[in-house]
């Protein structure tokens, strides 16, 4: 391993830390005091984005329980293991290149990705498909 991978390496675990030492300390805030940090764009318009709900999902999925998980944010839920999976894939591929960019597929799927979270917004925002709603 060259000197710039090892570089790149460790950015990319320190990095990793920080998003891992950041989530795993709102966790146990959360179970200690019970306090989850509202969403602005609910508290301030009364519709739910295409990310609320993630906070009590991570926290079903920490607990194991995946029915409630699913109820928070599905979209999101269904979305984690690709995701993670793209971004180890990226990570590896940045380790060993220094590069960053999407293939045109990548490109192409992240866009319909992005067209499906704003569907799942307004349709979650729909009296018939509150089912889509976070609890």
């Amino acid at each position: 391993m060259s000197k710039e991978q090892k570089i790149r390496l460790i950015k990319l675990l320190g990095t990793l830390a920080l998003i891992l030492f950041a989530g795993v300390s709102y966790y146990g805030i959360i179970k200690q005091t019970g306090f989850i940090i509202p969403c602005i764009i609910y508290e301030s318009t009364g519709l739910y984005c295409i990310t609320c709900g993630i906070t009590r999902m991570f926290v079903a999925l920490f607990s194991l329980d995946f029915v409630t998980a699913a109820k928070s944010n599905i979209l999101v839920l269904t979305m984690l293991v690709p995701t993670i999976k793209l971004i180890i894939g990226k990570g590896i591929k940045y380790v060993k290149t220094g590069e960053l960019r999407f293939s045109k597929l990548q490109k192409i799927i992240l866009i319909a990705v992005l067209i499906l979270s704003i569907i799942f917004m307004v349709l979650r925002n729909l009296p018939c498909f509150e089912i889509l709603a976070p609890i």
